[in-house]
Formats: structure tokens, sequence, C-alpha cells
């Protein structure tokens, strides 16, 4: 190959050099450019050389000078340039090193020539590659680390006067500050990423603090409504049962000398029927508070519904029973609801209490069951035939700043505390209770829990309550004989008079008080007089009475009480014969 066949690969050299040099040395190129372009254009024509010894001294001169020049400038952009030039020939012997990179660690142009670059790069096997594919005849790029410098690799062949690959040429730019910006560039873009993400959930948590905190701001200013309110049922509920007892205890400590024993006693009587009801609001006070506050502990179990009800009504069918209320329990006995059985044991009392209190006499309540619209709970329902309520009493039963009580049908008194208290329990069973009233015709509770129906039959009968049932258990135990009564009229008689004017009221008295003390000394009295004429069942009656007073069975002793009015109406009705 002839030397001007080699100007485009001179040029092609030269021009990567260019490229990967400073702006400020970019025009000592121009110089070389020239040269290269008059030689390509006198080439066409005759040989360059001996164009060039026809030339005259002064032109010659001209055109080493010329060279020798951009030689030098050439020579100094190669070694200020900011990168590793070398110079490989085809054992991969480093034939020439230069550039300003050198100086990186510490080398002097040329200072490594002679030793094979295979050895440099031992233990980066892709770099041996990307060198021999050049010595093959293929340019490649890689990027190349020596210690903690990176370096934008180009390993390119070159061929010698014969066309034959003689070597490679590797142009190695420093780019560690560019890697490193463009780390740091990435590292600020995924920081301002993970940046981003820390300010959304950041602001997530304030919305949700702020949310917790408007919650408890409501939550707050609800106890707050329902501390006043409470303070306000302390402060006028309990203001007027203390007034009576201080009332009652004061004329009873000024006036003891005046007052016959009789009187005393009447007094006492109301002390303790006063205290009583005194009693029953505290009571009832604290259980709300507890409850209101999480203070009860919840205990949730698969409890027997149909038990329940009847467990309730026995224990309150004594106060049905003056006003002959029949109390029904028509559930199913395979069904179960899954709740605290203490607290539902306290509603179902609750509501069936306030049903015989707004029951007139001779009413109705029952009991009874309907699927809910959720198939895994069940609706109980509480339902009197009483007097009824108006739509704005219902629109305010459960609220504590509604507090409102009423006289029952036979001015019985509450404390106003027991809806909520039994609206509290049920929601903590994860139910829900609600009312259905029409004044003037009844009242119906709906409680809804969680149900499950058992194919387990109780062998109990349904329970029906009523004032006829337990005058006939009654009646059973104290048998009178009419014919005997009517023989014995003259006798009787003024047993009946005493019955009637004497015990009967005394009867109905204790019956509403319930006092031991009371009911014990009618028993006494009564035994006396029933020997005293020699009226052998009410000497039984006054016998078996004073035996229940004696042992505290309660729920026996009012229903020997509630039959007496019955035996005396039965002993009138027999000796008018």
């Amino acid at each position: 190959m002839e030397w001007k066949e080699l100007l485009p690969e001179l040029k092609s050299h030269i021009l990567s050099i260019e490229r990967k040099s400073s702006e400020e040395l970019r025009p000592d190129f121009y110089p070389l450019y020239d040269i290269i372009e008059k030689i390509e254009n006198n080439s066409n024509s005759q040989d360059f050389y001996d164009y060039y010894h026809e030339l005259s001294s002064s032109t010659k001169k001209q055109i080493d000078d010329a060279i020798r020049v951009s030689e030098e400038k050439l020579r100094i952009v190669i070694r200020n340039a900011n990168a590793l030039i070398f110079i490989i020939d085809r054992d991969g012997i480093i034939t020439l090193s230069d550039g300003s990179a050198l100086n990186l660690f510490k080398l002097l142009p040329n200072q490594i020539t002679g030793i094979s670059i295979y050895d440099i790069f031992e233990d980066k096997p892709q770099i041996k590659i990307d060198i021999q594919k050049a010595l093959a005849g293929t340019t490649t790029s890689t990027i190349m680390e020596i210690q903690e410098y990176t370096f934008e690799t180009t390993f390119s062949p070159f061929r010698n006067t014969e066309s034959d690959i003689a070597g490679a040429v590797a142009i190695a730019i420093n780019v560690t500050e560019r890697v490193k910006m463009q780390k740091e560039r990435e590292e600020l873009i995924e920081n301002l990423k993970l940046s981003s993400l820390k300010i959304m959930q950041d602001a997530n948590k304030l919305i949700k603090m702020n949310d917790n905190l408007i919650s408890s701001e409501e939550l707050l200013k609800k106890m707050n409504d329902e501390k006043d309110k409470f303070i306000s049922i302390i402060s006028h509920d309990l203001r007027s049962p203390f007034g009576g007892i201080l009332g009652i205890a004061d004329n009873l400590l000024f006036y003891y000398d005046r007052y016959k024993p009789s009187e005393i006693k009447s007094s006492l009587e109301m002390l303790s029927k006063t205290g009583h009801h005194l009693f029953d609001l505290l009571e009832n006070l604290l259980v709300w508070a507890r409850v209101n506050r999480g203070k009860v502990q919840v205990i949730k179990e698969k409890i027997p519904l149909h038990l329940i009800v009847k467990t309730n009504i026995e224990l309150l069918i004594n106060n049905a029973i003056p006003k002959k209320i029949s109390v029904v329990n028509n559930i199913a006995k395979n069904i179960y609801v899954i709740a605290d059985e203490n607290m539902i044991n306290t509603v179902i009392r609750n509501l069936l209490s306030n049903a015989i209190k707004f029951t007139p006499i001779g009413g109705r309540i029952e009991f009874s069951t309907t699927n809910a619209d959720d198939e895994n709970k069940i609706d109980i329902m509480i339902c009197d035939n009483g007097v009824g309520m108006t739509k704005k009493i219902v629109d305010e039963l459960f609220k504590l700043n509604r507090h409102h009580t009423t006289l029952g049908t036979n001015n019985e008194k509450g404390t106003g505390l027991g809806l909520l208290i039994c609206n509290e329990m049920i929601e903590k069973n994860d139910g829900k209770i609600s009312v259905e009233s029409k004044e003037g015709e009844g009242t119906c509770f709906i409680i809804t829990l969680n149900s499950l129906i058992s194919n387990e039959l109780n062998e109990e009968d349904d329970i029906l309550y009523d004032i006829e049932t337990d005058e006939q258990n009654v009646e059973n135990v104290f048998e009178i004989s009419d014919v005997d009564l009517k023989n014995h009229k003259e006798a009787i008689m003024p047993f009946y008079t005493e019955l009637e004017s004497l015990f009967l009221p005394r009867c109905l008295e204790i019956i509403d008080t319930q006092i031991l003390g009371s009911i014990r000394e009618f028993s006494e009295d009564l035994l006396k007089s029933a020997e005293k004429y020699e009226f052998d069942e009410m000497v039984r009656y006054a016998e078996s009475l004073l035996e229940k007073v004696k042992i505290m069975d309660v729920i026996a002793m009012n229903k020997y009480l509630d039959f007496f009015p019955i035996f005396v109406n039965k002993i009138k009705k027999s000796i008018e014969i």
C-alpha cells in the first residue's frame, strides 16, 4: 500500500483525538488538516515524494516547519488530553503510552512501553476480549475501571502499509467525574423518590392523626356532655330522695316524743322505701358508668335464649301478679345467642321490668323472635299492650342528654337509666336495640344479636306465666271447703271482718314495701288471729308464710303474699253462698 492510501486512516485518528480533546485545543488541529488536504489534492497527479523534491527549498522548509509545528501540537494535545492513549502491537505489547491521565497513576509518558497489556488487565477478562476483537479488526468500546477511576475506552485497529492489521490504538477517556455525577444524580433521584414517598407517608400519617384528633375531639365532647349530664342526674335525681330521707329522719329526731308507735313505723317504712329507690338509682348509675367507660369485661358465649328469658320471668313474675299481667315466653328452645350472659340477663330483666311497669292491670307481655336481615342474627322482641309512647319520647329514649323517666300504671318509680344501660350492653355484644311504640296501644323493644339454631331440644314445655296459673298453684296448697265455711258462717264472720278490715290493707302495703320485718309481724299477727278463731287453713297459711320469711325465700314469700287477697276473697264468696 502506498503512503497516500494511509492518509484517510491518519486523518481518522487525528479526528478521533480532536473529538476527545478540550475545546481550547481543537484549533491546533486545523494546520494538520490543511497539510493533509494539500497532500490529497496533489496525490492524484504524481507521487508526493517526487512532488516534494521538486519544490523549492523555501517551500520545503515551510512544509517541514508546518509538520514539526503540527507534530509538536499533536504531542501537546496527546500529552495533555485527560485520557490514556496506548498503541499496542499484535502481541499485545504496549509500544506507546501517553496522555495526562498517566499522572493519576504516577506514571511518565512511555514508562510502561514494552509491557504486555494482557498482564495489566489479567483480572479483567472482558477487556482482554475487547483488545483481541480490535486486533482482529473490530472497533470495540467498553467501560474500564482502573483502581478508583473510570475510563470510557475505545480499542481501534490500525493497519500497516501492506493493509495488514499492525496493532490497536486504545484511547481511554477519564469519565470518573461524569460517572460520579451520574451516580449522584441517580442517588439524588432515588432520594427524591424516597423523600416524595416519605412525604406522602407523612402526609397520610398527618391526615390520619388529624382524623384521630377530630374523632378524639368528638369523643371528648361526647364524654364531656355525658359527664355533665351524669352530674346533672346525680344532682337532680339523688337530691330528691336524699331530701326525703333527711326530712323523715329529721322529723323522727325532733318530734320522736310526740309520735305514736304506728306513726314512727309508718315513717320508717317510708324511709326504707325511699332508701331502696335511692339504692337502685345508685346501682344503675354505677353500672352505666362502668359500661360506658369500658370497665365491664365482655365474655361472649353460647347462651340458651329460652332459658334466659324463663329465668328472668320467674324472677319478676311477682311484680306482674298484683297487676294480673300475663307474661308469655314464645321463644323456641333451640335458639341460642352469642353474647355475655350477665349483660343479656341485665337487659332482659330491665326491659321486662319496664314492660310490667307500663302495662295496665290484666295486660299481656310476650317474648318472641323473628329472623333478622342478617342470616347469622336474630331479632328478639319484648312486646306489651301497655300505655305506649309518643314518637318524641321514642326518639330520645337512648340519649343521655334527654334523661326521661315516667311513673308506671301503678305509679311505679324508675331511675331513667335502665334503657341507657341496655343500649350500651347490647352494643358491647355487637348487637343493636330499637323500639316501636304507639301511644295507647303498647310498645315493642327489638334486640338484634348474633345467634345460632341448635338441633338439640330442651324437654321443658313453653312457659306461660299468668295470674290464673299462679293462683291455682297456691290454691292447691290451701284447699278450703265451701261446705265447712257455710256451716260455720256465724263463727267465721268475725274473723272475715278482721281479715278484710285489718289484715288485707296491711298485706297490700307490705307487698309494695317488701320490708321483711313488717312481713314477719304480719305473719305472726295473722297466725294469732287464725288460732283465736280456730281457722285451720289460715293457721297453716300463716305458718307457711312465717317459715318463708325466716329462711328469706323471697320468691315463695311473695307468692304467699300475692295469694292472700285471693284467699280472703274466696272466703267471702264461700260464706255468701
